[in-house]
């Protein structure tokens, strides 16, 4: 998954319940599970212009909260993704969205700063 990305841009990291950044995003892209890239720990979601990787947190694990990565494939996704998830931040849910900046790079090197 990862290559195919190579070049999008790094939106934002959240910390939550991954359905709720899900439902945050899904009425503008209409992400779908990529089933043969998700594992028991991990998933990925794909839209034609977003991507979103879902990861348990590796120190600790508070009440089912993920490390969750959203990516865009330009700047206008960009905008649209970080309005749709600092409102959905803001809503009362139990969200904490980090707004991002840079571009996906090569696998090898750790593509989130």
């Amino acid at each position: 998954m990862w290559i195919d990305l190579i070049g999008w841009q790094r939106s934002a990291l959240c910390d939550g319940h991954a359905s709720e950044a899900l439902d945050a995003l899904g009425d503008l892209d209409g992400l779908s599970k990529v089933e043969c890239a998700s594992s028991r720990e991990t998933s990925w979601w794909l839209g034609s212009d977003v991507a979103v990787y879902v990861e348990p947190h590796l120190t600790y694990l508070p009440d089912g909260s993920s490390r969750i990565h959203v990516m865009t494939s330009d700047s206008a996704a960009d905008q649209r993704v970080k309005r749709a998830l600092d409102a959905a931040g803001k809503s009362g849910i139990d969200l904490t969205v980090r707004l991002q900046a840079g571009l996906v790079t090569v696998p090898e090197e750790f593509p989130f700063s």
